[in-house]
């Protein structure tokens, strides 16, 4: 009869063990999982933030949003795409996950696919020209923008 309860114990014991070192299968693979995807996102927003930057600099460097498309534009991901949020035209560039131009048409097929859009928003006075731009970065499926940048300068009026 103790037999049989040292036996029953120890099976009981066992199981219970399984079950422990199942559940914390379960709870590590879930965190590492949850690493993961926080570690993309990390990525992406690393990404953002530095096509954010370098599109300011462009902004900052031109005199028109020709000049700014001409600045962004490699090997046709840019393109002037109408209205941002405004009457302003917005340029529109597509890039890779790891910030390589790509055109709209290979952007569509591509999963890590970032997309920026810049507004130009002119402000002239009798001294010169106030350029508003609004820089948002979006992932390819993405309503909500990864960053978003404002940024503005001032440039002389160019005699023409």
């Amino acid at each position: 009869m103790k037999k049989e309860r040292s036996m029953t114990a120890f099976y009981l014991e066992t199981l219970l063990m399984v079950l422990i070192f199942v559940a914390v299968i379960v709870i590590i693979s879930q965190v590492l999982g949850l690493a993961k995807e926080k570690s993309r996102e990390a990525d992406q927003l690393n990404s953002a933030v530095c096509l954010a930057m370098n599109a300011a600099e462009a902004v900052s460097a031109s005199d028109s949003d020709e000049a700014l498309l001409q600045l962004l534009d490699e090997n046709g991901n840019a393109a002037v795409t109408g209205d941002g949020q405004a009457d302003a035209p917005a340029l529109t560039a597509w890039y890779d996950g790891s910030m390589r131009p790509m055109t709209p048409e290979a952007a569509q097929d591509a999963e890590d696919v970032l997309r920026m859009e810049v507004t130009w928003e002119p402000e002239r006075s009798s001294a010169g020209t106030f350029v508003s731009s609004e820089i948002r970065v979006y992932a390819k499926a993405g309503r909500e923008p990864v960053y978003t940048l404002k940024t503005g300068h001032y440039t002389q009026e160019v005699p023409r």
